[in-house]
């Protein structure tokens, strides 16, 4: 006892507890510094496309907002449609005798007072940032008639979400049918109309003369009528008598929205809801997912819905266009988004907030949502309940240099990159899940773990010839899944100093470095390689899994049947060496070439025509595929 209480054993026992202060201290200090996907980021949990009494809601703007505060959705954004009319006109006077219905929509109500709205309500609510935004239907077009009551209009649920356009006049003059009087058409429209005025002026002089005053008069009628149906003043380029348009109308608007600062994103390219019945009217939308690569320069798309989207699956056209972009072909990348699609509670079971996009902000606000919005940085989640996956880090690294980046964002690495990843349930609720990790289209990590749970994982094989991206899934099942944007990696020539695999989570002295800002890869890109489904790569005893190198891909086709599928007919090659594309058109790479009387069964046609003749996806030895409806047969 005397001895504890000496000088001596004093000082021990105040070594020995500064000792364990400073190894806290270090320890709180590592973490600190460990690369995160929240270092530095805060996420807000948001619901996209939610519709108010604005067009097809049956809530106010207000009461949806009261409601995500009492759910904890930190961000609302609106988007009623911008223009909801379906109109029928007898060529070639359509604009003149013609049948009209219109529903409410934002343009119909008031571009102004919508705005209005929602700006005054977002400066009364403080835990819920309210972002106004509209979904526009940029085009249809009828086929059949009204005598044969077999009248279509094609493509009417093809649809664009729009963010960043936030003043009225740049609303009303979208590019839209049926819509508000615009002098952006003028250079299309003058010569018909030039024509048509210039005769009626001339049938106008002959009644002065008094030259066959009767037949003047009726001509003069019928080219005035023909001048005023065919007025310069046109909301849109194109029209919905002329058949099939392809996705140039969408294009349109998206050049549109571009000009203006705005961003859009594709929504709705399953089309679930493709046969539907408007009065007498039979609306018809396919699906569409080739749209993604066939039109450029739009922000993102729906990668996360109320069931699993196949154009996320591995190697399909999220990764062909992500591919697009690392070779230089497109302008950028684009970036998934979960939409919530709510009008009604009561509508198909519908729950506000049963798809979240989660952003990574530096702070609440509308601007730090935007740029999050707009930078790719946020990932897409199906919840069955508030219990919903989190994503609380996905990040790449360099552990040479302490280089990160998170969703969206590029790094720079001189070895081989390390992947990190933290999943967990939001409320801690015990869950197994899938969790995958694609590179450049195929899967090179796929492993069943249980919740919570941390992966840190060398990538061993990639090819550092050209860049590379990553991107993450989670799987609980069809209500419960998570989709991550993608992190873009850039290789570069190792110093002499840097080992070619040092210690997986080794951090250099100094701590890792904040992520960069991401800037376009300045190296070119091979083609995408085919992607595969290799079994998952099993973790060796030093953490690096070994996965192995992928190859021909293995799709899965959407396990719920969709309308405009195919109804079990197959079709059979009629020449040899008929090639099956990774997409609908000759530009595509080959999957393989078939030869003459090959059976294929039919998944769906598509959109895309060549020589009158559409693209139809194809099913061939367990993967889908695209073959020219002009090389085959019904069998």
């Amino acid at each position: 006892m005397c001895n504890s209480l000496s000088p001596d054993g004093l000082m021990s026992r105040f070594s020995s507890k500064l000792f364990q202060i400073v190894l806290l201290m270090c320890a709180g200090l590592a973490a600190l510094v460990t690369p995160s996907a929240g270092a530095g980021f805060i996420q807000l949990d948001g619901a996209m496309d939610v519709k108010t009494r604005f067009s097809e809601g049956c809530s106010t703007a207000q009461e949806l907002a009261e409601e995500a505060k009492q759910k904890g959705i930190d961000v609302l954004f609106y988007n009623d449609s911008a223009r909801n009319s379906l109109e029928y006109g007898l060529v070639p006077l359509e604009r003149i005798l013609k049948k009209k219905e219109e529903r409410s929509s934002v343009l119909s109500v008031g571009a102004n007072a919508y705005l209005s709205e929602i700006g005054d309500l977002d400066r009364h609510y403080r835990e819920v940032l309210l972002i106004p935004g509209v979904e526009a239907m940029p085009f249809y077009f009828w086929t059949g008639g009204i005598l044969k009551r077999d009248l279509v209009a094609n493509n009417f649920d093809k649809r664009l979400l729009i963010y960043g356009m936030e003043t009225a006049p740049a609303l009303e003059q979208l590019p839209l049918l049926n819509s508000n009087f615009s002098k952006r058409m003028i250079g299309k429209y003058q010569t018909l109309f030039s024509i048509y005025g210039g005769l009626f002026l001339f049938s106008c002089v002959l009644i002065y003369k008094r030259f066959y005053r009767k037949l003047s008069m009726g001509a003069a009628a019928v080219f005035f009528l023909l001048a005023v149906n065919n007025h310069p003043f046109q909301s849109s380029p194109y029209d919905q008598y002329h058949g099939d348009q392809g996705v140039e109308p969408y294009q349109k608007m998206i050049d549109r929205v571009k000009e203006q600062g705005g961003m859009t994103f594709w929504n709705r390219l399953d089309a679930l809801n493709g046969m539907r019945e408007v009065g007498s009217v039979q609306l018809k939308t396919l699906p569409h997912p080739e749209d993604l690569v066939l039109s450029k320069g739009y922000d993102g798309f729906q990668a996360v819905a109320d069931q699993p989207l196949p154009h996320v699956d591995p190697g399909q056209e999220w990764d062909q266009v992500l591919g697009g972009y690392l070779s230089g072909e497109r302008p950028g990348a684009v970036w998934g988004i979960g939409t919530n699609d709510y009008r009604c509670a009561a509508e198909d079971g519908k729950i506000l907030g049963m798809v979240r996009t989660v952003f990574l902000v530096r702070e609440k606000s509308r601007e730090g949502v935007m740029e999050a919005l707009k930078k790719g940085r946020m990932y897409a989640v199906r919840q069955p309940d508030a219990d919903r996956l989190s994503l609380d880090d996905f990040t790449v690294s360099d552990v040479t240099t302490g280089q990160v980046a998170t969703l969206g964002e590029e790094i720079s690495v001189s070895d081989f990159p390390e992947i990190r990843a933290n999943l967990r349930s939001l409320h801690g609720e015990p869950k197994s899940a899938t969790l995958r990790i694609v590179r450049n289209g195929a899967v090179v990590k796929e492993e069943a773990v249980n919740l919570p749970y941390e992966m840190v994982w060398r990538d061993v094989e990639v090819p550092r010839e050209g860049p590379v991206y990553y991107r993450l899934s989670a799987w609980v099942g069809p209500t419960d899944h998570l989709v991550a944007n993608p992190v873009f990696v850039r290789f570069v020539a190792p110093s002499a100093e840097v080992a070619s695999l040092p210690p997986s989570g080794a951090v250099p002295p100094g701590g890792p470095k904040s992520p960069s800002m991401p800037r376009p890869p300045s190296v070119s890109m091979p083609s995408v390689p085919s992607p595969g489904m290799p079994q998952a790569g099993m973790p060796s005893a030093g953490g690096t899994a070994m996965p192995r190198q992928p190859g021909m891909p293995g799709v899965s086709i959407p396990s719920v049947p969709q309308p405009g599928m195919g109804e079990g007919y197959s079709v059979v090659t009629l020449v040899d060496s008929v090639p099956l594309k990774k997409g609908p058109g000759t530009i595509f790479p080959d999957v393989v070439r078939v030869d003459k009387g090959t059976r294929l069964e039919v998944v769906r046609k598509t959109t895309v025509r060549f020589n009158r003749k559409p693209w139809l996806v194809v099913r061939w030895e367990g993967q889908n595929a695209f073959v020219w409806e002009g090389v085959v047969q019904t069998e």
